[in-house]
């Protein structure tokens, strides 16, 4: 099941490597995973330092791609909060006697008027 705190934890994850990565240049990023993959005992010009490099990259890329997702989710979802709210506070009314009743108020005349959500 997922849930809000799932959610938030994972954004935090994601936009923390996001971050990491976006603070820095290319060429420093290709440095931290050189000394990553060097780290790991692999010879650079071999055939498992190349693999190392190209799996850190997809790594990265796929981070990337996964927080994008999310904020296009926490996106839709706020758009939808807003659009439902928006519903609520169309369903109000308002009736007015006698007068005008403008944005910031009663504009001429004596009137009452009286409004409601419907709630």
């Amino acid at each position: 099941m997922i849930t809000q705190k799932n959610i938030n934890t994972f954004i935090a994850l994601a936009l923390s490597a996001i971050l990491v990565t976006a603070c820095a240049s290319p060429g420093e990023i290709a440095a931290a995973d050189r000394g990553k993959c060097a780290g790991y005992g692999f010879a650079e010009g071999s055939d498992a330092f190349a693999n190392c490099m190209m799996e850190a990259d997809m790594h990265r890329k796929d981070q990337q791609a996964a927080f994008q997702r999310q904020q296009q989710m926490n996106w839709a979802m706020e758009r939808e909060n807003r659009s439902s709210d928006s519903m609520k506070w169309s369903e109000g009314t308002c009736r007015s006697s006698g007068g005008s009743i403008s944005l910031w108020g009663i504009t001429g005349g004596s009137s009452s008027s009286t409004c409601s959500t419907g709630h």
